[in-house]
């Protein structure tokens, strides 16, 4: 269940209850400069990583959730999350396995659409719903002639992380808060139409989206400490939207931090879009930065305006 008012999110959970779900383990699909690997490839490859890192096996599964956005051909139906399941062996075809249920959806919302997965599934677990769930991004420019998607910069990659119930005093995500911006809906649009044997798909920019990013961020993040009670200071990490070296220096000038607590996994230009999350993890987890008890922001934005905000305990 969410709450909306004037174009803000919230997901209540209690008075004093927080959700206690985590990170049980991540993957990414390696280079992000593009292989030619299809959607279902590079997710495939994320999720062997992810799996190869976890204590679970594939069977534990009980939720799949795909958040992708480019994907090959366009296809929305039947679930990319369905088809992801059986091609990384995840469907539950053993007698056992059998006997247990396990769901897979899509999650539609832009860049937004990994920590959207992430609250989701937060959710599901911390009621009860489920005790796993596995949330997987990629984005492929697909059947694209016109290299519509390497023009805008979108980053060819996949990512993947096991979410799991963790102790009231571990580690995991503590809160989430999504918010609208009506008022750039029209900063940035996408329009697609077929042709004879082949897609097109077209981009118009009205106006600087990373300056509407910034300011949408600079208009939530303020609220969000407020109804969470926390203040910068006290954040060790912020893994903000990872758009290029640009927009992180903006972004850490707008916080007033410095580039120790703000996660720049040095993707030049590149935009990792919905693995934005996933690569600031393994960033983090490859230069061995966090230590138990650490406390990290999570930002995300997407066209529309909107903005994603988590806390995470480490």
């Amino acid at each position: 269940m969410t709450l909306e008012h004037n174009g803000l999110v919230k997901h209540p959970h209690g008075a004093g209850v927080r959700p206690k779900v985590r990170v049980e383990s991540f993957g990414v699909s390696g280079d992000y400069a593009g292989r030619g690997a299809t959607g279902i490839e590079s997710a495939t490859e994320a999720i062997d990583h992810c799996f190869s890192r976890s204590v679970y096996r594939r069977d534990d599964v009980d939720i799949v959730i795909f958040c992708g956005v480019y994907r090959a051909g366009f296809v929305f139906e039947p679930a990319i999350a369905a088809m992801l399941a059986r091609e990384a062996g995840i469907t539950h075809d053993t007698a056992a396995a059998k006997r247990k249920s396990m769901f897979a959806f899509d999650v539609f919302n832009g860049a937004t659409g990994f920590l959207s997965a992430c609250s989701v599934a937060a959710q599901m677990i911390s009621s009860g719903k489920a005790e796993t769930a596995l949330i997987v991004a990629s984005e492929s420019e697909g059947d694209l002639k016109d290299d519509s998607a390497k023009l805008r910069g979108i980053a060819e990659t996949a990512s993947a992380a096991l979410l799991d119930r963790s102790s009231s005093e571990g580690p995991g995500f503590e809160s989430f808060m999504f918010r609208n911006f009506l008022r750039y809906q029209h900063y940035f649009t996408s329009r697609l139409w077929v042709q004879p044997g082949r897609n097109e798909f077209h981009y118009e920019s009205n106006g600087d989206i990373s300056e509407a990013y910034l300011q949408a961020i600079s208009e939530t993040l303020p609220e969000f400490q407020a109804r969470e009670r926390f203040d910068l200071s006290k954040v060790s990490f912020i893994l903000g939207p990872q758009l290029g070296n640009d927009f992180s220096r903006r972004l850490s000038k707008l916080l007033n931090v410095g580039s120790e607590n703000l996660v720049d996994v040095g993707s030049e230009n590149a935009d990792l879009y919905t693995s934005s999350f996933s690569y600031a993890l393994h960033y983090l987890e490859q230069n061995r930065l966090t230590k138990a008890g650490d406390l990290a922001l999570t930002l995300s934005v997407g066209p529309g305006v909107q903005v994603g905000c988590a806390t995470y305990r480490f």
